[in-house]
């Protein structure tokens, strides 16, 4: 019912609630709160100058009136197109969103605790929707109502069976064999939960249900990253403990969401919103303030984790989005006008203030300690070099317990992951599929035969894939579960190579059909 659907008169004079709606009214009145409380800690936890005090609450005069102008006009457009998805929801993204969820961490927990109790209340809290999901699989195989086996075992996806058979294989030799062999079994699991969904998706339509699906997951567990400042503040921002650094990181509480996760969402988000605002070949842009909304929240999202790598390959990223998009002139006035600002205010000596976080050049160099964590798990692989000592296990188990810092789940880089726990044998399949993403999205992106929607899906999807190929070398981003950034870059390369592929028989077909009508 709308709220201009009453005559004129039986209520000559509306009351504001009744001809713009409470979810607006409150939303803009969470804005404007949430800029205010920004705006505060900048001032408390930066010891900035008068000068540049004064620049900022210059900003924030600007900036509130142009926040709620913004989204009052985005909030509609985000409600219409949130409608228009949700009757396009199918049973599979049902499937995916269990993925998403098994992911969440409910308590952190060390290496010791695991080892201890590997089956603890919050342990089952992450398998449980796992063993749903493994239930519909093989009941759906069982009753030839779901051909999984069909679709992953072709195209990309034989280089993700290849990868978890190895790590599978590595269990024997592995130096916490429950775990090497449960989460190389689950990463097979989300493989099949993808293969399930690109087998569903018959055209660009419903390709694009589940990419827009796949990141609204994700900007709802990041929105709630920031509601969790309302339940617990001094959790979800605070400095990182050890390190020296005085400046409070965005994470999550319940569920524990980390602050380099935080920092890739937020990333990734921005990019998508990005990517929307300058379309490929042109095209009309859609729903622009709330995509401006949508870059403005991941953009924050990643100031506030202070995630570095994920600021570096976001920065790449936009960079070959804006070159991608023909924004050729836009793209050299921004980074002017950025560079000029570095280097002719005050906004250079902040930048980098912001970017060292306060260490000094010893951890700077050190990566925050990572370097000493990868040159440990050098020194284990050496004692193993032919086989690793067990994918998964390899960092948590006999890296980073040995050096006291077993409650840190990964050595923060896919390859020394894979290099430690299988030696060189899964760098291999891994490295198969990340260039094979790279080349099928960047070569299916200049053909004509493809629709400007799948182009479109091909140009987010290659600026998606430069942050996580960036990020994959100072965190695991590839192929730990769950893979809920990749995968769906994964889907995207592998629908366009099988439609590319589709749309080559059809032409053979007709080919044929042509040439037996002559004869």
């Amino acid at each position: 019912m709308s709220f201009f659907s009453a005559s004129r008169s039986a209520n000559p004079r509306p009351s504001i609630v009744e001809r713009f709606g409470w979810i607006k009214i409150l939303f803009c009145v969470v804005i404007a709160l949430v800029f205010c409380w920004g705006l505060s800690f900048i001032l408390e936890y930066f010891e900035y100058s008068q000068e540049v005090n004064f620049l900022i609450a210059l900003a924030a005069i600007i900036l509130v009136p142009a926040g709620l102008i913004l989204a009052w006009i985005g909030l509609p457009q985000g409600v219409k197109a949130w409608n228009k998805l949700r009757h396009h929801i199918r049973w599979y993204h049902w499937l995916w969103t269990l993925m998403f969820i098994s992911d969440f961490v409910w308590s952190a927990r060390t290496a010791q605790a695991t080892q201890a109790d590997p089956l603890a209340p919050s342990t089952w809290a992450r398998i449980g929707p796992e063993l749903v999901i493994g239930f519909v699989l093989l009941l759906g195989m069982a009753r030839k109502q779901i051909d999984w086996p069909k679709s992953v075992f072709q195209g990309l996806f034989n280089a993700i069976g290849v990868f978890c058979l190895i790590g599978f294989i590595s269990t024997f030799w592995s130096v916490y064999k429950p775990f090497s062999a449960y989460k190389s079994i689950e990463f097979f699991e989300d493989a099949i939960v993808l293969a399930v969904v690109i087998m569903n998706c018959v055209d660009v339509e419903d390709f694009e249900v589940f990419w827009n699906f796949a990141w609204i997951i994700t900007g709802v567990n990041l929105f709630w990253v920031w509601c969790n400042l309302l339940f617990w503040p001094s959790e979800a921002l605070q400095p990182v403990p050890d390190t020296g650094d005085p400046v409070p990181r965005l994470q999550g509480v319940v569920p524990v969401v980390g602050y380099n996760a935080v920092g890739v969402a937020g990333a990734i988000i921005a990019l998508v919103a990005l990517a929307r605002l300058f379309p490929y070949g042109k095209r009309k842009v859609e729903n622009g303030a709330w995509y401006i909304g949508i870059f403005i929240f991941g953009c924050a999202s990643l100031f506030m984790s202070q995630t570095r790598s994920a600021m570096l390959g976001f920065g790449l990223a936009a960079i070959l989005i804006l070159l991608i998009a023909g924004r050729f002139y836009l793209l050299v006035g921004t980074a002017a006008a950025g560079i000029a600002s570095l280097l002719l205010t005050p906004l250079g000596p902040l930048a980098w203030d912001f970017v060292s976080r306060s260490q000094s050049a010893e951890e700077l160099e050190s990566l925050s300690g990572r370097t000493d964590w990868w040159a440990y798990g050098y020194i284990v692989w050496k004692q193993h070099p032919y086989t690793g000592v067990g994918m998964y296990a390899a960092g948590k188990f006999a890296v980073m317990q040995e050096i006291g810092k077993g409650d840190t789940a990964t050595m923060h880089s896919d390859w020394l992951e894979i290099f430690v726990g299988t030696s060189v044998w899964g760098l291999f399949p891994v490295i198969f599929l990340v260039l094979a993403c790279w080349w099928l999205l960047g070569h299916y992106l200049t053909k004509r035969e493809f629709s400007l929607a799948e182009r479109q899906l091909a140009m987010e999807a290659i600026g998606i894939l430069l942050i996580l190929t960036v990020r994959s070398f100072f965190n695991v981003e590839l192929v730990w579960h769950s893979p809920s950034n990749f995968f769906p870059v994964v889907g995207c390369a592998e629908y366009l190579r099988r439609r590319w592929r589709s749309m080559q028989m059809e032409r053979e077909s007709a080919i044929a059909g042509f040439s037996s009508v002559a004869a």
